[in-house]
């Protein structure tokens, strides 16, 4: 003889209804990262990674910018070894947390011509890309422009000045 349906059901219900219930005592909500200018509430784990390796909280997402451990000589897009270490562990963890995609924005200072900076720009950004897809980092994940030398940080009237607004920036916008 075969249980009818309906009776299964009405067995089952109750059980489930418990379940439930005591499912909902028993999760606690996931403590989140305190939210600016409108930014999406997140897992506060999901970002600490981010944070101890330098990441700040900005309205675009988390930024990290490589200015100080990537600073380019003049005209160069070449990365120092000690860059190239901190990047690569940058892209590993990247690849863990399995972010959906990371910007990579590329700068130079405004000593030489537009077209000059934008390339150098370009090829600054390519230069970054390249240790993070060595690292792991899907080339799908990743969204390469290079700005030359419309968005400076610093004053280009000194060597100082210049030298910060030749750099590399990395985003990882917030999920939402």
């Amino acid at each position: 003889m075969k249980p009818r349906p309906e009776l299964r059901l009405r067995t089952l219900r109750p059980l489930g209804a418990a379940l439930l219930l005591a499912l909902g005592a028993c999760s606690t909500p996931l403590p989140t990262e305190p939210t600016g200018a409108g930014l999406p509430l997140a897992p506060v784990e999901v970002y600490e990674p981010l944070r101890q390796l330098g990441f700040q909280r900005t309205e675009e997402g988390w930024l990290l910018d490589l200015g100080a451990q990537s600073q380019f000589e003049f005209g160069s897009d070449s990365l120092g070894s000690e860059a190239m270490i901190k990047l690569h562990r940058i892209g590993r963890a990247l690849v863990r947390l399995e972010f959906a995609h990371c910007r990579i924005e590329g700068h130079a200072d405004e000593i030489g011509s537009e077209a000059f900076n934008q390339q150098l720009s370009e090829r600054r950004a390519h230069a970054v890309a390249r240790v993070l897809l060595a690292a792991g980092l899907p080339p799908e994940r990743l969204q390469v422009q290079g700005f030359g030398k419309r968005r400076p940080i610093a004053s280009n009237q000194t060597d100082a000045g210049r030298a910060q607004n030749r750099r590399v920036v990395l985003i990882v916008p917030a999920a939402g």
